[in-house]
This record gives structure tokens, C-alpha cells and sequence, in this order.
């Protein structure tokens, strides 16, 4: 059994200090989210919603330094099947990291990536 997460996630920005041990208040928060499928990085719903023009057009790299300040995260809610947790083993399988990320699953650390990392799998 497979399931694909790829489409409707919900991502916002932090403040760089706020990392996975505030996950339950991030989490918690209504306001904010925007919305956004993946793959992609933060600057794609970024300019989707118009907050910041597209980055590698003319000096608006200038104008887009404050993304790489924040911290962003990507949440998705999803449910799973009653005969999934029948399983011994699930193995959760996240390509295409660009950065240092946090992996959590119901609120609890799951894996740390390293930066520039292309593939993460942690069972």
C-alpha cells in the first residue's frame, strides 16, 4: 500500500529560533498558512500569493533575502486507512530536501535531514 502526499500542503513562515520542539504551538495556529503543492520550495506559493516577485528576474533576488531568515514549514494533515496500521513496518520516504529540515509525524521528530540533501528514509 502506498500513499502519495504530494498535493495540498499548508506552509508558513517562523521565526529562525522556532524549530521542531515548538511544533505543537506552529502547529496549532490557524492563521498564516498558505496554500501549495510539492515538490517545491518556499518561493514558489511565495510568488503564487504575491508576496514576493520571482526571485531570478532582474536585482528581485534583493528583495527576496528575507526568506532565507525565516524558518518555513510545510504541514500536511492527511488520513490513513484502519488496515495500514496492520502493517509491521512503514517506511516514510521524502525526496528532493534542499535544506536542513525537521521530518515530523503527528507532532513527534521522526528524522533530521542534513543540508542539501536529496533523499531521506527513516523507518
Amino acid at each position: 500500500m502506498e500513499i502519495t502526499l504530494n498535493n495540498t500542503w499548508k506552509l508558513r513562515p517562523e521565526a529562525m529560533w522556532v524549530d521542531h520542539n515548538l511544533a505543537p504551538q506552529v502547529l496549532r495556529k490557524t492563521d498564516g498558512w498558505m496554500i501549495t503543492s510539492l515538490p517545491c520550495d518556499v518561493h514558489v506559493p511565495l510568488i503564487q500569493n504575491g508576496i514576493i516577485p520571482e526571485p531570478l528576474e532582474g536585482d528581485n533576488f534583493q528583495h527576496c533575502r528575507w526568506v532565507e531568515e525565516m524558518s518555513w514549514w510545510f504541514m500536511k494533515p492527511f488520513d490513513i486507512e484502519e488496515d495500514f496500521t496492520a502493517y509491521d513496518r512503514v517506511i516514510l520516504e521524502i525526496e528532493g530536501l534542499e535544506a536542513e529540515a525537521d521530518i515530523l509525524l503527528n507532532g513527534i521528530l521522526m528524522a533530521t535531514s542534513a543540508a542539501h540533501s536529496t533523499h531521506l528514509r527513516k523507518t
